[in-house]
């Protein structure tokens, strides 16, 4: 969690050193994913295992969505966190906005007698994709 946390910072604080690289929606869409997460996000985008890649061939009008694995909240048996890093583009196509957000979902039975920490990680670990888990989980209130 604190490795998750010190790379999203990581990952805000050197978006400028990334914004002078830019990418075709061509590159965006046949890139490998650990190709265009290190290219886009530096390494950061180690921590990504999977991308919303553009639909559109105007990259302006179609951010890319990388997702993070699972995690245990420590909140509550079978509550898992992950996050969407989504990165915008401007008409020249290189980044013109980052932004994360922390989203939550239910990866087995919360009524579950009290567990040790480790079965609830090993729970969220078990979650191959948060790209089709998370649409179902909860964004965090603000």
């Amino acid at each position: 969690m604190k490795r998750l946390a010190s790379s999203i910072f990581l990952l805000v604080a050197l978006i400028p050193t990334f914004c002078i690289a830019g990418i075709t929606s061509d590159q965006a869409r046949t890139m490998s994913l650990p190709k265009i997460a290190h290219r886009l996000l530096g390494e950061s985008g180690a921590i990504m295992i999977d991308v919303d890649r553009p639909r559109l061939s105007n990259l302006a009008d179609d951010p890319i969505r990388f997702y993070t694995h699972a995690m245990a909240t420590g909140s509550q048996f079978g509550l898992c966190a992950a996050d969407w890093v989504t990165v915008g583009f401007n008409a020249k196509q290189t980044i013109e906005s980052l932004s994360a957000e922390r989203r939550y979902g239910i990866a087995g039975d919360m009524y579950h007698p009290p567990e040790a920490q480790d079965d609830s990680r090993k729970l969220c670990a078990s979650v191959k994709s948060t790209k089709t888990t998370i649409p179902r989980l909860m964004r965090k209130p603000r």
